[in-house]
């Protein structure tokens, strides 16, 4: 309900602040005003729901500014970067809020998503955010239909754990600690032909097996916005549980558009699991051009395509089709086909999976935007494999509309 609270003193920008938190959550927000507009900008790890989360925010303005501001600008950031925009326009919101519309006229549009552009304003509260942050959560490793056992898993917690340098430097970990698993039944034989794969992803009893503590990711990355639409990243350390290296990514997003674009380009060498600060012998260079499409016939229908060098040296495609239901579950299959045989490629003659993302809001009472997913991978091989890097570029920066 709309009941300015503001007064002849001025606004308390510091309860704004924690007003956005704790009701919007919008967090560590840094505030810019001046008499036409105030713009905000702040991660939003609250609300799955952006709409929700935007119209809480105007709220929050709304009880604290004066009527002669005429817009709000909420400036989502993710990773420290901008990353989208909403611009409220002041009066219609409260005319919508207050439900001051004379009758039969339409309801007025209140907010629209804008272009990310410089900010206006003057500072009128900077924020300090935390630079540690950590999280513990449970996960699970499986495939499905292999020779040696019909059903290989793995149930884990993880624990990461991120200290910030700089807005756009920071150096992040992250350990897995062995629950249960059946992975010592995995024995795959490599195929005797003389043009066999380099084992990749087949050796991964050894690294499952080889201790219940595995430190699973320790890297230094840097992220930066360089321009509209433009997201770029640098990072290199022991980049998953089997390789470590360098690489970069840099993803193009078009404002208002379904589509976007990436490319990423890795050195790495595999890492011995005998002594998991050490590599192996093997190095390979990998990377991938990504096309990312929200198709317009199917509601909720996302596609995501990469085409490149795969961890075998290997060159092919992946087509990933999802659904996203209204329910906020997404449910998708994945297929890569690359120019290896399938003699070559051995039993299953491809990768392929299929996956469930499930929001955890729809368990819980509080609302979050954390998500647990489940996957299946019907065996695993050495063809078509990529890099399992953290935190790529387009979930970074989310969702294209």
């Amino acid at each position: 309900m709309y009941a300015p609270v503001h007064s002849e003193k001025g606004i308390n920008w510091q309860q704004v602040a924690r007003e956005l938190d704790d009701k919007a959550g919008y967090s560590d927000a840094d505030i810019y005003a001046d008499a036409h507009q105030v713009t905000i900008v702040a991660d939003q790890d609250k609300y799955r729901d952006k709409n929700e989360a935007t119209q809480r925010a105007a709220t929050v303005l709304a009880n604290h500014v004066p009527e002669s501001v005429g817009e709000y600008h909420i400036v989502r950031r993710s990773q420290r970067l901008p990353v989208e925009s909403t611009a409220v326009d002041s009066k219609a919101f409260c005319e919508v809020q207050t439900a001051s519309i004379p009758l039969g006229q339409p309801e007025p549009l209140s907010h629209r998503a804008e272009p990310l552009s410089d900010i206006n304003g003057q500072p009128a509260l900077r924020s300090e955010p935390s630079r540690f942050t950590y999280g513990i959560e449970p996960t699970l490793t499986q495939s499905v239909g292999g020779a040696e056992s019909f059903y290989m898993y793995q149930v884990a917690l993880k624990d990461s754990a991120d200290y910030r340098l700089s807005d756009h430097w920071s150096v992040g970990g992250a350990a897995s600690l062995n629950l249960i698993n059946n992975y010592d039944r995995f024995n795959y034989k490599t195929p005797p032909t003389d043009t066999t794969l380099p084992r990749v992803r087949t050796w991964i009893r050894e690294y499952v097996t080889s201790s219940d503590l595995l430190l699973t990711n320790l890297q230094l990355t840097c992220m930066d916005n360089p321009a509209t639409d433009w997201y770029t990243q640098v990072y290199g350390g022991y980049l998953e549980m089997m390789y470590a290296g360098v690489g970069s990514e840099v993803l193009y997003r078009p404002f208002g558009e379904r589509w976007a674009l990436g490319l990423d380009v890795n050195y790495v060498k595999q890492r011995d699991w005998n002594d998991i600060m050490r590599t192996a012998d093997y190095d390979v260079v990998t990377g991938h051009l990504t096309a990312y499409w929200e198709m317009p016939y199917v509601e909720g229908a996302f596609a995501k395509i990469s085409v490149g060098r795969y961890l075998a040296g290997d060159y092919g495609v992946t087509v990933d089709l999802s659904r996203r239901f209204d329910s906020g579950i997404v449910a998708g299959a994945f297929a890569t086909k690359t120019d290896v045989s399938s003699k070559d490629y051995g039993e299953g003659s491809f990768t392929k999976g299929f996956y469930i993302s499930i929001p955890f809001d729809l368990m819980f009472t509080e609302p979050t935007v954390k998500r647990g997913a489940v996957g299946w991978v019907p065996l695993t091989r050495d063809g078509g494999q990529m890099l399992q890097r953290r935190n790529g570029l387009y979930g970074v920066a989310g969702e294209i509309r």
